[in-house]
């Protein structure tokens, strides 16, 4: 172990648990393993491996937090990600990671991440397709935390 985190994908073999692969985050501190979910989002029968690491850091381009995807390699994910997604600045993005069904009802499964610290928090939906992920969003939902409801909730 390190503290870039990592995640391992354990079998059961007889009445053992061992590790058959280790992915290892890219930065200290950046609490990669954070949210794992698997879910296949080529259709290809494969589950794809998402990894939350919502302190990531990047100044060149600006980013806040990472989305690690793992492309299924046919019962084996390769050592490196098949793409990394990055939320803005101070965001926490990649903090939740859920797989979301097919919202689109295009036959492939999509996910949703949140980054709960741009502007008062949102909720970011990707598509997914025969090629993999887009590298943007196909929709952003963001909270509406405002004024008044935060004034009913102190009266109460």
């Amino acid at each position: 172990m390190d503290a870039r985190g990592s995640v391992m994908l354990v079998v059961k073999r007889c009445d053992d648990l061992v590790i058959q692969q280790t992915l290892r985050g890219q930065q200290v501190g950046s609490y990669f393993g954070n949210a794992v979910v698997a879910v296949d989002l080529n259709g290809d029968g494969w589950n794809d491996l998402l990894v939350g690491a919502p302190f990531y850091f990047s100044r060149h381009p600006e980013a806040g937090g990472a989305v690690y995807v793992y492309m299924n390699g046919r019962e084996r994910f390769h050592s490196e990600p098949s793409m990394v997604l990055t939320g803005p600045v101070g965001s926490a993005f990649g903090m939740a990671v859920a797989a979301a069904g097919d919202l689109n009802q295009d036959g492939f499964q999509d996910f949703a991440v949140g980054a709960p610290f741009h502007d008062t928090g949102c909720v970011m939906i990707w598509t997914g397709s025969k090629e993999g992920v887009s590298v943007e969003p196909s929709q952003v939902s963001h909270t509406k935390v405002g004024t008044v409801w935060f004034q009913d909730l102190v009266r109460q």
